[in-house]
Protein backbone atom coordinates (compact mmCIF):
# COMPACT_ATOMS: atom_id res chain seq x y z
CA UNK A 1 0.00 0.00 0.00
CA UNK A 2 1.35 3.10 -1.08
CA UNK A 3 1.64 6.28 1.20
CA UNK A 4 2.53 9.60 -1.20
CA UNK A 5 4.36 7.97 -3.48
CA UNK A 6 6.32 5.44 -1.16
CA UNK A 7 6.47 1.72 -0.73
CA UNK A 8 7.61 -1.06 0.63
CA UNK A 9 10.93 -1.63 -0.83
CA UNK A 10 11.63 1.92 -1.58
CA UNK A 11 14.61 4.07 -0.40
CA UNK A 12 13.88 6.99 1.64
CA UNK A 13 16.05 10.09 2.67
CA UNK A 14 15.19 11.62 6.00
CA UNK A 15 14.98 15.30 5.59
CA UNK A 16 16.20 16.07 9.05
CA UNK A 17 17.04 14.18 12.55
CA UNK A 18 13.92 13.34 14.25
CA UNK A 19 13.78 13.57 18.41
CA UNK A 20 11.88 10.70 18.38
CA UNK A 21 14.47 8.24 16.49
CA UNK A 22 18.11 7.69 16.01
CA UNK A 23 17.63 9.10 12.27
CA UNK A 24 19.90 11.77 11.29
CA UNK A 25 19.56 14.02 8.58
CA UNK A 26 19.99 13.25 4.98
CA UNK A 27 20.35 9.89 6.14
CA UNK A 28 19.18 7.14 3.18
CA UNK A 29 17.00 4.01 4.86
CA UNK A 30 15.04 1.43 3.38
CA UNK A 31 11.41 1.37 3.07
CA UNK A 32 9.90 -1.89 5.04
CA UNK A 33 6.48 -1.59 5.33
CA UNK A 34 3.23 1.28 5.65
CA UNK A 35 0.24 1.61 7.47
CA UNK A 36 -1.98 4.80 6.82
CA UNK A 37 -4.08 3.53 9.81
CA UNK A 38 -2.03 4.61 12.71
CA UNK A 39 -3.25 7.50 14.57
CA UNK A 40 -0.27 9.57 15.64
CA UNK A 41 1.08 9.74 12.04
CA UNK A 42 4.27 7.03 12.35
CA UNK A 43 3.14 5.70 8.90
CA UNK A 44 6.12 4.19 7.19
CA UNK A 45 8.62 1.75 8.74
CA UNK A 46 12.25 2.32 7.53
CA UNK A 47 15.47 0.94 8.54
CA UNK A 48 18.80 2.49 8.23
CA UNK A 49 22.12 0.84 9.18
CA UNK A 50 21.90 0.80 13.21
CA UNK A 51 18.10 1.55 13.36
CA UNK A 52 14.38 0.40 12.65
CA UNK A 53 11.81 3.06 13.34
CA UNK A 54 8.14 4.03 12.32
CA UNK A 55 8.17 7.50 10.97
CA UNK A 56 6.01 10.20 9.63
CA UNK A 57 5.81 10.49 5.57
CA UNK A 58 6.24 14.07 5.87
CA UNK A 59 9.71 13.83 7.36
CA UNK A 60 11.03 11.51 4.15
CA UNK A 61 11.71 12.34 0.79
CA UNK A 62 13.46 10.19 -2.42
CA UNK A 63 17.12 10.46 -2.06
CA UNK A 64 19.39 13.01 -3.18
CA UNK A 65 21.45 11.44 -6.66
CA UNK A 66 25.09 10.26 -5.33
CA UNK A 67 27.28 12.11 -7.29
CA UNK A 68 30.97 10.53 -8.41
CA UNK A 69 33.88 12.05 -8.44
CA UNK A 70 35.83 11.72 -11.30
CA UNK A 71 39.60 10.05 -10.86
CA UNK A 72 41.66 7.46 -12.42
CA UNK A 73 38.72 4.57 -12.14
CA UNK A 74 37.65 5.72 -15.13
CA UNK A 75 40.54 3.98 -17.30
CA UNK A 76 40.60 1.12 -15.64
CA UNK A 77 40.35 -1.87 -18.24
CA UNK A 78 40.11 1.31 -21.11
CA UNK A 79 41.61 1.19 -24.30
CA UNK A 80 45.15 3.01 -24.17
CA UNK A 81 44.23 5.70 -26.22
CA UNK A 82 42.24 7.00 -23.94
CA UNK A 83 44.51 9.68 -22.03
CA UNK A 84 42.35 12.38 -20.47
CA UNK A 85 39.04 12.77 -18.76
CA UNK A 86 37.38 15.41 -17.67
CA UNK A 87 33.28 16.69 -16.44
CA UNK A 88 31.22 19.18 -17.91
CA UNK A 89 29.13 21.75 -16.46
CA UNK A 90 26.31 19.73 -16.86
CA UNK A 91 27.85 16.98 -14.54
CA UNK A 92 28.57 14.51 -17.48
CA UNK A 93 32.18 12.64 -18.14
CA UNK A 94 34.33 12.03 -20.77
CA UNK A 95 37.19 10.58 -22.09
CA UNK A 96 39.50 11.98 -24.58
CA UNK A 97 42.46 10.55 -26.79
CA UNK A 98 44.15 13.79 -26.91
CA UNK A 99 44.23 16.82 -24.33
CA UNK A 100 40.76 18.65 -24.97
CA UNK A 101 40.47 22.59 -24.43
CA UNK A 102 38.25 24.06 -22.42
CA UNK A 103 35.03 25.99 -23.46
CA UNK A 104 32.47 28.02 -21.94
CA UNK A 105 30.33 25.60 -20.37
CA UNK A 106 32.25 22.10 -21.82
CA UNK A 107 35.76 20.52 -22.75
CA UNK A 108 36.18 19.70 -26.47
CA UNK A 109 38.35 17.14 -28.26
CA UNK A 110 40.75 18.77 -30.34
CA UNK A 111 42.15 17.92 -33.97
CA UNK A 112 39.43 15.52 -35.02
CA UNK A 113 40.76 13.27 -31.99
CA UNK A 114 38.58 10.52 -30.26
CA UNK A 115 36.30 11.20 -27.31
CA UNK A 116 33.94 8.59 -25.29
CA UNK A 117 31.16 9.75 -23.66
CA UNK A 118 30.77 8.62 -19.32
CA UNK A 119 28.02 9.45 -18.50
CA UNK A 120 24.65 11.45 -18.77
CA UNK A 121 24.17 15.03 -17.15
CA UNK A 122 24.13 15.22 -13.31
CA UNK A 123 26.55 11.82 -12.47
CA UNK A 124 29.88 13.47 -11.86
CA UNK A 125 30.38 16.68 -9.23
CA UNK A 126 30.23 19.49 -11.39
CA UNK A 127 31.31 22.66 -8.98
CA UNK A 128 34.43 23.15 -10.10
CA UNK A 129 34.28 21.20 -13.79
CA UNK A 130 36.34 23.73 -15.07
CA UNK A 131 39.39 22.20 -13.25
CA UNK A 132 38.28 18.47 -13.55
CA UNK A 133 40.61 17.38 -16.27
CA UNK A 134 43.01 14.58 -15.46
CA UNK A 135 45.03 12.77 -17.38
CA UNK A 136 45.61 8.99 -17.42
CA UNK A 137 48.58 7.71 -15.08
CA UNK A 138 50.52 5.50 -17.28
CA UNK A 139 53.75 5.05 -14.97
CA UNK A 140 51.16 3.62 -12.18
CA UNK A 141 49.76 1.85 -14.56
CA UNK A 142 52.76 -0.31 -15.59
CA UNK A 143 54.12 -0.28 -12.04
CA UNK A 144 50.39 -2.36 -11.64
CA UNK A 145 51.21 -5.41 -14.03
CA UNK A 146 51.64 -8.61 -13.31
CA UNK A 147 55.26 -9.14 -13.84
CA UNK A 148 54.17 -13.27 -14.04
CA UNK A 149 52.82 -12.06 -17.82
CA UNK A 150 55.42 -11.34 -20.51
CA UNK A 151 54.72 -7.99 -22.60
CA UNK A 152 54.05 -8.29 -25.95
CA UNK A 153 53.03 -6.07 -28.61
CA UNK A 154 52.02 -2.16 -28.16
CA UNK A 155 52.42 -2.85 -24.15
CA UNK A 156 55.86 -4.22 -24.69
CA UNK A 157 56.46 -0.83 -27.05
CA UNK A 158 55.13 1.81 -24.29
CA UNK A 159 56.72 -0.28 -21.26
CA UNK A 160 60.27 0.30 -23.55
CA UNK A 161 59.26 4.25 -23.84
CA UNK A 162 58.65 4.08 -20.00
CA UNK A 163 61.56 2.47 -19.71
CA UNK A 164 63.33 5.83 -21.44
CA UNK A 165 63.92 4.16 -24.68
CA UNK A 166 64.45 6.12 -27.78
CA UNK A 167 64.03 4.02 -30.67
CA UNK A 168 61.90 1.08 -30.99
CA UNK A 169 61.74 -1.25 -34.31
CA UNK A 170 58.43 -2.39 -35.11
CA UNK A 171 55.89 -3.75 -37.62
CA UNK A 172 53.16 -2.15 -38.20
CA UNK A 173 49.84 -2.96 -40.23
CA UNK A 174 48.11 -5.81 -41.81
CA UNK A 175 51.33 -5.48 -44.09
CA UNK A 176 53.65 -6.25 -41.47
CA UNK A 177 55.96 -2.42 -42.69
CA UNK A 178 58.76 -2.17 -40.93
CA UNK A 179 59.42 1.15 -38.86
CA UNK A 180 61.16 3.23 -36.39
CA UNK A 181 59.24 3.93 -33.61
CA UNK A 182 60.70 7.82 -32.47
CA UNK A 183 58.16 8.77 -29.90
CA UNK A 184 55.22 7.76 -27.74
CA UNK A 185 52.39 10.72 -26.39
CA UNK A 186 48.96 10.79 -26.02
CA UNK A 187 48.11 7.15 -26.34
CA UNK A 188 49.40 7.15 -30.13
CA UNK A 189 52.93 5.83 -31.34
CA UNK A 190 54.80 7.85 -33.82
CA UNK A 191 57.94 7.43 -36.52
CA UNK A 192 58.86 10.34 -38.69
CA UNK A 193 55.28 12.26 -37.61
CA UNK A 194 53.29 9.25 -38.78
CA UNK A 195 51.35 8.07 -36.04
CA UNK A 196 50.17 3.63 -34.82
CA UNK A 197 48.02 2.69 -32.41
CA UNK A 198 49.28 -1.12 -32.09
CA UNK A 199 53.13 -1.50 -33.49
CA UNK A 200 55.02 -4.93 -32.56
CA UNK A 201 58.78 -4.04 -31.32
CA UNK A 202 60.86 -6.66 -33.34
CA UNK A 203 64.33 -7.83 -33.03
CA UNK A 204 67.29 -7.75 -35.66
CA UNK A 205 66.15 -10.95 -37.09
CA UNK A 206 62.91 -9.30 -38.48
CA UNK A 207 61.12 -11.51 -35.34
CA UNK A 208 58.59 -10.37 -32.64
CA UNK A 209 60.52 -9.21 -29.88
CA UNK A 210 59.93 -10.81 -25.77
CA UNK A 211 59.91 -8.80 -22.89
CA UNK A 212 62.79 -11.26 -22.10
CA UNK A 213 64.83 -10.10 -24.87
CA UNK A 214 64.08 -6.35 -24.33
CA UNK A 215 65.24 -6.74 -20.42
CA UNK A 216 61.63 -6.59 -18.91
Amino acid sequence: MKIKNIASGDFVQIKKSLCHSEFKAKQVCEVIDTDYTDKHGFDVLIQGKNCLDWVNHKHLKKPEPQLKQLDQSVFDGAHEIWRFASVDADGAGFRFAERPELTDCFWRNVNCSRFDRLSQSGTYYASNWQNSLIERDIAKELLEVDLSSELTGSDLARAMFERGDNYIMCVVGTIKEVVIIDTFQDGYFYSKGVRYLNPKPINNQGELLTAAEAGL
